[in-house]
C-alpha cells in the first residue's frame, strides 16, 4: 500500500505549509483525461479562514472548487474554471487552460494551470496553480503569483521571483462539468492578441 493510501483531506489539512509541501514533492501528476468534472476545495487550516474572508472581500465570494474538462483550448489540452459562493449562488468563473508540464517547485511532472490563457486578474496577477495526486478522488494543488496580496500569497521568494507556494486540496468529482457562466467576460487571450 502507497503511503498515500492512508491519507485524507481532514488529515492534511492539519499539516503546515511546510509539511505539506514536503508531500507534494513525493506525488505524480494526475492522468491527462482524469480530471473531469467540479471538485471541491480546501485549505490548510492555519490560512482557511482568513483565505476565504480576503476572498469574500475581494473577489467574487467564498471559494468552492474548481472544475476541469479535457477540451482543447489554444494549444492545451484541457481547460477549466473556478467556482464560488457568491450572495445569489454558484458563480462559475476565473478560466484557465491546463497541459501536464514541469513544477516549479522541483521540476518534475505536475498539471500546470495558465490562467493567462484567458482575460482575467489571475492571469494578470501571474497566478500559477499545479495539481498531482494523492490518490484518486483525492488531490494536492500549490500556487505562486507574481504579486504578494496577503493573505492569498503571504511572501516573496527572491530567488526564483515569485511569491512563496502556498498549498490547497481538491476532492472529487462531486459534480459534472457545467461550464463557465459567460464566455464572453473571459475570452481567449491569443485570439485577442491575434485579433481572431
Amino acid at each position: 500500500m502507497k503511503v498515500t493510501e492512508s491519507l485524507t483531506v481532514d488529515k492534511l489539512v492539519k499539516l503546515s505549509t511546510e509539511e505539506l509541501l514536503k508531500v507534494f514533492r513525493i506525488l505524480e501528476p494526475p492522468d491527462l483525461d482524469e480530471l473531469k468534472g467540479e471538485y471541491l476545495s480546501r485549505l490548510p487550516l492555519e490560512r482557511e479562514e482568513e483565505v476565504q474572508s480576503y476572498f469574500e472581500t475581494t473577489r467574487f465570494g467564498r471559494w468552492l472548487g474548481k472544475a476541469y474538462t479535457v477540451e482543447k483550448v489554444d494549444t492545451y489540452p484541457g481547460q477549466g474554471y473556478n467556482l464560488w459562493l457568491t450572495k445569489s449562488g454558484v458563480l462559475r468563473c476565473s478560466r484557465f487552460a491546463w497541459k501536464i508540464g514541469k513544477s516549479t517547485l522541483d521540476g518534475k511532472s505536475a498539471l500546470i494551470m495558465h490562467y493567462d490563457a484567458f482575460l482575467n486578474s489571475s492571469g494578470d496577477d501571474g497566478l500559477h496553480d499545479e495539481i498531482r495526486r494523492i490518490k484518486p478522488g483525492l488531490y494536492m494543488g500549490i500556487y505562486h503569483s507574481n504579486i504578494v496580496r496577503k493573505p492569498f500569497t503571504r511572501g516573496w521568494d527572491e530567488a526564483k521571483n515569485h511569491t512563496l507556494e502556498e498549498v490547497f486540496f481538491l476532492v472529487g468529482p462531486v459534480y459534472d462539468w457545467k461550464g463557465v457562466d459567460d464566455e464572453t467576460t473571459e475570452p481567449i487571450r491569443n485570439s485577442i492578441i491575434k485579433g481572431e
